[in-house]
């Protein structure tokens, strides 16, 4: 559903409720039925620091210092497609984001993340959902199995993930570009693994006991460059421009094809490009359509309604789709706005 709004208002209240570009950075922190607002590239810290377990922070677009967060929070900026936040500007974190002691349960989503996700060391943090974002790398590490459940879903991650003692992890509909080490009992799945293996690299490093199915690997591997180490992985229904082979793993209705008959537009092959369409090309679509374990689309497309990648990755809060806002305020000093928005429903 699509609603138009179109208001004369206060100038000062456009001032506090929208942002304008990046000319202005606004941070909502919502709780317990009140909003606060919060402005500037600390707005973020400041909210995240106010903020108690259960709060909702939303962040405009623009530029944010980042933070440790230590509580359960709500996270959700204006998401990373530039064609999708022309209305907002994007949500810019200018570092790494951190997750601390006490941030279980926490929801991450519609962030464009200057630095990696760092989860801290050593230290139990259970049920997070990163969902929507771009960020570089994924961190969780340590020498115990304290990281439980968390779920990555539908980001596009452009550095390495190592998830060293991480356990039972769900990584769901992403778009990766870089290498994963020591995942161990994860559930891999409907991802579009799309990058260049360098010289003497493994792709997947130190992986083992995880089931892998349903996702596309479209890898140029350079030279000494192998795929995976690792043992006990279970490969189900992927689709890959090489074959599988060797180890001690188990191997089930994977289909290897040509590179170029993968994706129905990839603009630069082996990197990811918001112009690209990571649909699967018509040919293979009569297969392809229906080849995933659960019956539908291999890679980010297929799976469950609640995982599927959502196109240009839009968050779940209703999204501005555009903003007519007049440059000079009438006589008795209101302003026009027209702003048209779209609910979602996921």
């Amino acid at each position: 559903m699509k609603k138009i709004l179109c208001y004369a208002i206060p100038f000062a209240l456009v001032c506090f409720g929208f942002s304008i570009g990046y000319a202005q950075t606004r941070v909502m922190l919502h709780h317990a039925g009140t909003v606060t607002a919060y402005s500037g590239i600390n707005a973020f810290v400041a909210a995240n620091t106010a903020a108690v377990n259960g709060d909702t922070i939303y962040l405009s677009g623009g530029f944010f210092t980042s933070a440790t967060i230590s509580k359960k929070l709500v996270v959700i900026g204006t998401g990373v497609f530039p064609d999708s936040t022309s209305a907002t500007g994007i949500s810019r974190l200018t570092s790494t984001l951190s997750l601390a002691a006490g941030s279980d349960s926490t929801i991450i989503e519609g962030l464009y993340i200057d630095g990696n996700i760092n989860f801290a060391a050593n230290t139990a943090i259970k049920d997070v959902l990163i969902r929507r974002n771009e960020f570089n790398e994924l961190n969780i590490t340590g020498s115990s199995r304290n990281n439980l459940r968390t779920i990555i879903n539908q980001n596009i991650i452009k550095g390495p993930v190592s998830v060293e003692n991480a356990d039972a992890l769900i990584f769901a509909n992403n778009l990766f570009h870089h290498h994963m080490y020591n995942a161990s009992n994860a559930l891999i799945e409907h991802n579009n693994i799309i990058t260049s293996a360098g010289s003497w690299s493994v792709l997947l490093n130190g992986i083992s006991d995880c089931l892998i199915k349903n996702n596309i690997f479209k890898i140029s591997f350079g030279y000494g460059a192998s795929f995976l180490s690792g043992n006990n992985n279970v490969f189900q229904n992927n689709i890959l421009n090489f074959a599988l082979s060797g180890g001690t793993q188990t191997y089930s209705n994977n289909l290897q094809v040509h590179s170029d008959s993968i994706f129905v537009k990839d603009l630069t092959p082996n990197t990811i490009n918001y112009g690209s369409n990571y649909h699967i090309r018509p040919y293979l679509y009569t297969t392809a359509s229906t080849y995933a374990t659960d019956g539908t689309e291999v890679g980010i497309y297929g799976g469950s309604e609640q995982f599927k990648f959502k196109e240009a990755l839009v968050p779940q809060n209703p999204h501005i789709i555009s903003k007519e806002i007049d440059q000079t305020t009438s006589a008795d000093g209101k302003l026009r706005v027209k702003i048209k928005v779209s609910a979602q429903n996921k």
